[in-house]
């Protein structure tokens, strides 16, 4: 039996889940492989070495290589977000008989980040990280039999196993607030300084931030408000588990439209005991246990309420602290994520192998620009309006001016030939 696992790239969170999960699947009757579309970074390349993990490199274009690679699997799995490498696959690959599976590491609620229609038809089973993502919008256009036949959830984070337990915090006033994660306009909540600052701390209590790419900027910010010794602003750190170690309370707002699912930071921050404080209403409602393994706040008056509450309840934050870390040891363990793959796998190889094709994909291959606009959904209606010239129905988010996380320019980077791909970058960029 093989299996192969494809995905736009190998590292960083969504590296770690794999690779994690892998630690587990190994070793059994079933061969794997990993396919990378661009390529796996040093920890990924060195683990799966590690691990005697096959992995492929760079066969983003190669569709030939990719087309004999599926053929000879029994099944595959590709990670999915909207990357320009993977939508060209999907819609001008060559496409053999096969048994698909998809799983989403993204919420799919708001574009460049969204489920489409066709996305969701295309493979056998459509896999959801996040219970979160059962209400994205595209998922209504879908019929009750295709959502029974075709959607599942696949909640899981291959483990948490490398995360060390956590170490008993001295009750002072020396409070550490950390945030772990992408520190950037299009993840972090807009107001982000704001509600750390609004937030009624003990003295000395200070905010810990970890993470880019804009973590200069967030610093310059915090000095413009006069608050520069309130934050420590570290930029990337390799050795989160080490850090985790040194906080006291998780502070993690997020962007009410951002495109995270699993939130591998917020899981990690839980299993090493440091209780957090998130917003309510997104993929973080699922992974936070309001009161039992942290606090979910209403609204951005509450979310700094609640971090003032916590900072100055020492007793609430040692219960919500031990229950966090043994909720989500168990509920993410790498056992649940092997099982919860193998029961995907058995469903998945029941069913025939199947040709299939992109509800889109024609005879003649869709040019880069017009595989941009099928990723974007309902929004490729606003770029095809600025191309001719007409405003667009809404204001484009700041994550669709992002060097990557599937922007016009993402896939202009991939596509530096097609003209319209590069007029459409410039028209927005005016903007």
């Amino acid at each position: 039996m093989r299996i192969i696992h494809v995905t736009p790239h190998l590292g960083g969170g969504v590296g770690r889940v794999v690779l994690n999960y892998f630690r587990g699947a190994l070793g059994g009757p079933v061969e794997y492989a990993v396919y990378c579309l661009e390529h796996a970074n040093e920890g990924a390349v060195r683990a799966a070495a590690e691990m005697g993990l096959e992995l492929h490199e760079r066969l983003g274009l190669d569709y030939r290589a990719l087309a004999g690679a599926v053929a000879a699997a029994d099944a595959v799995v590709i990670h999915w977000w909207n990357h320009p490498l993977l939508y060209a696959w999907l819609i001008n690959g060559l496409w053999p008989e096969c048994r698909l599976m998809m799983w989403a590491h993204v919420a799919g609620h708001h574009a460049p980040q969204v489920f489409t229609e066709n996305a969701l038809r295309f493979p056998d089973l459509f896999a959801l990280t996040t219970p979160h993502a059962l209400a994205a919008p595209a998922l209504a256009a879908l019929s009750e039999k295709e959502r029974t036949d075709g959607v599942r959830v696949l909640f899981q984070c291959g483990g948490l196993e490398y995360v060390p337990r956590p170490a008993q915090h001295p009750a002072n006033d020396n409070l550490r607030i950390g945030y772990v994660g992408t520190v950037d306009s299009q993840k972090m909540h807009a107001r982000f300084l704001d509600l750390c600052l609004a937030a009624d701390l003990p003295p000395g209590a200070v905010f810990v931030v970890a993470g880019g790419p804009e973590h200069e900027e967030l610093r310059r910010a915090a000095a413009e408000r006069g608050a520069a010794e309130r934050f420590e602003i570290l930029g990337p750190v390799e050795d989160v588990p080490a850090l985790l170690a040194t906080l006291d309370i998780f502070g993690y707002p997020l962007s009410r439209t951002h495109y995270g699912a699993l939130e591998l930071a917020l899981l990690e921050a839980q299993a090493a005991g440091v209780p957090p404080v998130v917003l309510g209403g997104g993929a973080e409602s699922f992974l936070v246990r309001d009161g039992v393994t942290g606090l979910v706040a209403a609204g951005e008056t509450d979310y700094s309420r609640q971090v003032g509450r916590l900072a100055r309840d020492p007793e609430l934050r040692a219960r919500l602290a031990a229950a966090a870390s043994e909720d989500i040891r168990r509920r993410f363990s790498r056992s649940n994520t092997v099982a919860a793959f193998d029961e995907l796998y058995a469903e998945l190889l029941a069913r025939p192998k199947r040709p299939r094709r992109h509800r889109r994909a024609g005879d003649a291959p869709l040019s880069p620009y017009e595989i941009f606009l099928e990723a974007e959904g309902d929004r490729g209606e606003d770029f095809s309006r600025i191309m001719r010239g007409e405003k667009p129905r809404t204001d484009f988010e700041p994550i669709f001016f992002s060097p990557t996380r599937g922007s016009v320019f993402h896939y202009q980077g991939f596509f530096p030939d097609d003209s319209r791909l590069s007029e459409c970058a410039r028209r927005l960029s005016a903007r």
